[in-house]
């Protein structure tokens, strides 16, 4: 916009100036002409039209001198471009014109043609200017999401340090209940069947059994707290994901998509599995990528764990130490485990629910 307003304030000048020598009824001609391709000049943006269009311009003023007055019109693409110089093959046309003119034409056309000038230098400095300052905006913009990007990252690495903080606690207050309150409980639980065995008198015998049922019962309770303390304890998602932090081979992505508890039997078998595929990956293999999906089915739980890495070293360590220590976990749970060498290696693993469940009762 800024570019159209200062060309229609330079064909202003150029009009009054053309006007002010006189007019008749051909005048009209050199103005819509001028008009004209000064118009045509703004429909196109490649330099090599402003040429042409001004080449053209310079051809119809051989036939119409008149047309030397919009000369600063028609210059205005020209000025501050590499090919500005162009204009000065108006000069012989001038020097044809120079005793009809008269010396206050040249005079005329150089200031306006000055003023112009300006006005285009001015025109470019703006756009300059608008250009720096949508930089600007859009590094702004890029440094506002990074930093966004790192406050999410920070504030999800600080849930996961508290998290894993908060499970720790759980895993020493299980301990200690264990270790301590277990152990004064079943001391007590020997001494009285001790006391029982040696006690004669049946009222002091009864007494002492229904000490030792209320112990043994509150034994139980404590045992199956600490069972369901420490199982809790373990968030399966968050030790995978400490694998995953300290697995600097080659980028993982981790798909959990576990609605209930898993027991805790099945919890340790598949961080030690995970554990062991991706010691695999980066001992024998050359992958770019892994994958590791857990999912929920209605009767089973599946490990999925895939890389886009060549199979040879695989292969070669199919009856490895880890592979056949995998395979025995999953027996362990009734499970089944099965590998896929087909683009890359995959390693699936299904865990029945119902196997898990009596495991958990037990």
């Amino acid at each position: 916009m800024g570019k159209l307003i200062d060309k229609f304030i330079v064909f202003i000048c150029c009009l009054v100036l053309y006007l002010s020598v006189g007019f008749n009824p051909y005048s009209i001609v050199p103005i819509v002409l001028a008009l004209t391709i000064g118009s045509f000049t703004d429909l196109f943006h490649e330099s090599y039209i402003d040429i042409i269009f001004f080449l053209v311009f310079i051809g119809l003023c051989m036939l119409f001198p008149e047309m030397l007055y919009f000369l600063p019109f028609l210059s205005y693409n020209l000025f501050g471009e590499s090919y500005q110089n162009v204009i000065y093959i108006c000069i012989p046309v001038i020097y044809l014109n120079w005793s009809e003119f008269g010396i206050s034409f040249l005079f005329y056309i150089a200031a306006v043609s000055c003023f112009v000038y300006l006005l285009k230098r001015r025109y470019q400095d703006l756009a300059e200017n608008r250009q720096e300052i949508k930089q600007m905006r859009l590094e702004f913009y890029a440094s506002k999401r990074t930093l966004n990007s790192k406050n999410h990252d920070l504030l999800e690495r600080q849930d996961y340090e508290v998290n894993n903080a908060t499970l720790n606690e759980r895993n020493r207050i299980a301990r200690e209940i264990h270790d301590i309150v277990g152990h004064l409980l079943s001391s007590s639980i020997l001494q009285i069947a001790a006391l029982m065995a040696i006690t004669k008198d049946p009222a002091t015998k009864e007494s002492l059994t229904n000490i030792k049922d209320t112990l043994s019962t509150g034994m139980d309770s404590i045992r199956a707290s600490i069972h369901n303390l420490h199982e809790e304890s373990v968030d399966l998602e968050l030790k995978i994901n400490g694998l995953i932090n300290d697995f600097d081979f080659c980028p993982v992505s981790f798909n959990y998509s576990v609605t209930h508890e898993i027991p805790i039997k099945a919890k340790y078998s598949v961080i030690y599995i995970v554990q062991e595929a991706l010691t695999n990956i980066m001992k024998h293999s050359n992958a770019t990528h892994v994958s590791i999906t857990i999912d929920e089915m209605p009767v089973a739980y599946q490990l999925v764990i895939a890389d886009n890495g060549t199979t040879k070293g695989y292969q070669k360590k199919s009856g490895g130490m880890g592979t056949i220590s995998i395979q025995q976990r999953v027996d362990e749970l009734d499970g089944t485990f099965t590998i896929n060498n087909n683009e890359g290696y995959k390693i699936f693993i299904t865990i029945p629910k119902i196997n898990s469940d009596k495991e958990e009762n037990e």
